[in-house]
């Protein structure tokens, strides 16, 4: 080895030493060229293994499962034979008739979801006036008056309160619904002192003594705003007996519970009276 500290040694190592570093160059190139080249193609198409030569791997993509959500349409109710309700009612009830003669009926109640109307369960009979159904009521006539109403927020009752969003006012003794033409509470409710002789006439009611009907009664806005006299007063929703009434709207008792634990004032409840041929007018 004596050739080490000679000239051709030296000049031999330095040759080594070059060699090494080049090397390492083309070694540091080349890895950097592989993460150029392998890792952003892995980022872009999911990969998840790459095996073999660039030009012929094979890739393992995970596939993202997207889900559409599609928009049923609504189911058709009666509420749609209705002119466009406002936006602000979310609750109807539809008492329909066949004909205007007809003295019982169906009540059905619907409230809006969204775009759609849902019901809120089947219809259930109900009791209309004795003589059917009228356009144009009068007092006394025995007619429930067509045509589409708010319901006041007030519950009223010879019963105990109910589960409701509504008001409720237990009737006593003195309660009187005034129906008497010409008197300046007429169709309206008053109350006076117990036992005191009716200032309202005879056909006015004292509602503390009508049972069951008036167990529990929801008022219906007719001819409330404005009140014209003779025009017919005391337009209820309650209780059915079996029999037409004298123009209310009468519905069996449970099905009276549920509909007032059902209504809420803001969601601006109306109702709609009608035959079946004319529902498309209100």
């Amino acid at each position: 080895m004596a050739w080490v500290g000679s000239e051709e040694g030296r000049w031999y190592l330095r040759g080594v030493a070059l060699s090494l570093a080049c090397m390492r160059r083309v070694a540091l190139l080349t890895g950097l060229c592989f993460v150029l080249l392998v890792v952003p193609a892995a980022a872009t198409t999911g990969v998840t293994g790459v095996t073999g030569d660039p030009s012929t791997s094979t890739t393992t993509s995970t596939s993202t499962s997207t889900s559409t959500t599609t928009t049923q349409p609504c189911v058709a109710t009666a509420v749609g034979t209705l002119k466009p309700l406002a936006a602000s009612v979310r609750q109807v009830i539809i008492v329909n008739a066949r004909k205007a003669q007809d003295k019982v009926g169906v009540l059905t109640a619907y409230s809006r979801m969204g775009t759609c109307w849902t019901r809120l369960s089947r219809g259930v009979p109900a009791e209309l006036g004795i003589e059917g159904l009228a356009l144009h009521k009068h007092e006394g006539d025995g007619k429930t008056p067509e045509g589409i109403f708010s319901l006041a927020t007030t519950v009223y009752g010879i019963g105990p309160r109910l589960s409701t969003a509504l008001r409720y006012h237990h009737v006593v003794c003195g309660d009187w619904w005034d129906e008497q033409p010409g008197t300046t509470r007429y169709n309206q409710f008053v109350h006076v002192a117990c036992e005191a002789p009716s200032p309202f006439g005879a056909k006015s009611e004292p509602l503390w003594t009508i049972q069951p009907q008036y167990q529990h009664f929801l008022v219906i806005n007719y001819n409330t705003a404005p009140i014209r006299s003779g025009l017919g007063s005391a337009i209820f929703l309650h209780v059915s007996v079996g029999r037409p009434t004298a123009g209310c709207v009468a519905i069996g008792a449970a099905a009276l519970e549920r509909i007032i634990g059902w209504l809420n004032p803001m969601a601006h409840p109306e109702i709609v009276i009608s035959t079946t041929g004319r529902l498309h007018q209100w």
